[in-house]
């Protein structure tokens, strides 16, 4: 029987996993599609990307400021709460994806013939999805605080099976040569406007077609947007921080060589895989803290934190177990680069779930600077010297995993500070 204490978490945090699981997914099914029926445009496909990814983490990340608002309107019975931060929300989605489509145009016109060009047609593709991407998250998020994260997730599955439809009827009927990747961007974008369309249908069904266009129309209120902008700056820029990490891993990969890229690859597909699972945790620990601090139960607040990070935790350290166990089987030979990088993946595991959720808390109550701050100090102050120690070291492609891991460590840690320091400040302000 599932303790009750943890059934809110639950109910939240596992539909939320599989629908950002479903996510990671589209990726495989584009590379396998290409990869069956188009396979010169795997380059354009990896190039472009790698830097598109970057872009939409950013925006995504952006986003992330709406969370605590979003959680805290969702608990009212005030219908006008819930218009006013979801038009506000709207509205701010719409201008972070113009912003980033204008500088795939700028990318588009710098870049000029052979695969940079059809890269860059890529890359100016994909962002013209990011717009229909943006507003269907506001809406997931809103839906997922109210409690039906369960529907997100059906849709996100369907989701995956146009994708896979599109991409192949796009490949035949698009493809103008063999290196271009349009018709996958193409596909994307189909995949996006369908997504769309099905959530504000549910919405139009569940609550009334005139509600629905009240609560949609994306007309900002300035003062919920000026308390929203300088949270998403922060967010926004702890996402850029900590996504150019990955860039940063590829780029060293690529600088040691097949062997490097090879491992890199699979230790970036696992921590794809296994991070949807401490979102999930961090999610519902937004939307159920949020909650509670909205209506003003502040010790129900700091229960559902306390909670979340020990779910988390409980997750983090099977996970570690799980890859010690992959390691000690003998599956890999021993003392090679992807052992190496195993055993850094899951010593960091309960840092990652840690920062997550601490991340997630602090959301909740629209704190936003500590993350960049965090991210800021373990990967681009602490990180850069424990990365030349390495080098010195001559440890050569396994320094950046090293260096990475005691990173994200580093954050976590950091995470966790802040986390006490919030949970003093509620207990406080209680008394």
């Amino acid at each position: 029987m599932l303790n009750p204490n943890y059934k809110s978490i639950f109910k939240i945090s596992l539909p939320v996993t599989l629908v950002q699981f479903t996510a990671s997914l589209l990726m495989v099914i584009d590379t396998v599609v290409v990869k069956l029926f188009q396979p010169e445009a795997m380059a354009t496909l990896g190039g472009g990307n790698g830097i598109f990814l970057f872009i939409q983490l950013v925006a995504v990340s952006a986003l992330f400021s709406l969370d605590g608002f979003i959680a805290q309107a969702s608990k009212s019975n005030e219908l006008d709460s819930h218009k006013h931060v979801l038009k506000t929300s709207i509205f701010f989605a719409l201008c972070v994806s113009l912003i980033f489509i204008l500088a795939a145009v700028v990318l588009t016109l710098l870049w000029h013939g052979g695969k940079s060009h059809d890269t860059s047609i890529y890359i100016l593709t994909m962002s013209l999805s990011l717009p229909f991407y943006l507003v269907f998250l506001v809406i997931q998020k809103y839906w997922t605080a109210r409690g039906a994260p369960s529907i997100m997730f059906h849709i996100n599955l369907f989701g995956l099976a146009i994708n896979a439809v599109a991409d192949v009827a796009f490949i035949f009927l698009l493809s103008t040569k063999p290196e271009s990747a349009f018709p996958i961007a193409m596909a994307t974008v189909c995949l996006r406007v369908t997504s769309l369309i099905i959530v504000l249908r549910y919405s139009q069904v569940k609550l009334g077609s005139r509600t629905a266009l009240n609560f949609f129309l994306p007309i900002p209120s300035r003062q919920l947007l000026s308390k929203i902008l300088p949270l998403s700056l922060f967010s926004s820029s702890a996402g850029a921080l900590d996504s150019a990490t990955f860039l940063l891993l590829s780029l060293g990969a690529l600088y040691y060589g097949p062997t490097a890229m090879e491992v890199n690859q699979y230790a970036i597909t696992i921590g794809m895989v296994l991070f949807p699972l401490y979102f999930g945790v961090a999610n519902a620990a937004t939307v159920l803290v949020g909650g509670a601090v909205g209506q003003g139960e502040l010790s129900q607040a700091r229960e559902h934190a306390t909670r979340s990070l020990k779910l988390a935790s409980v997750f983090s350290f099977a996970i570690s177990l799980l890859l010690l166990g992959v390691i000690f089987t003998g599956y890999f030979d021993a003392y090679t680069d992807m052992v190496w990088v195993l055993i850094c993946i899951s010593l960091y595991q309960w840092a990652d779930a840690i920062q997550a959720v601490s991340g997630g808390i602090l959301r909740a109550s629209n704190i936003g600077f500590p993350q960049l701050i965090a991210n800021a100090l373990a990967f681009y102050l602490f990180g850069p010297l424990i990365l030349i120690i390495f080098l010195a070291l001559g440890l050569g492609f396994l320094s950046l995993w090293f260096t990475f891991s005691l990173a994200i460590i580093a954050t976590g840690i950091i995470h966790y500070l802040y986390y006490l320091k919030w949970s003093r400040f509620w207990l406080l302000k209680e008394t």
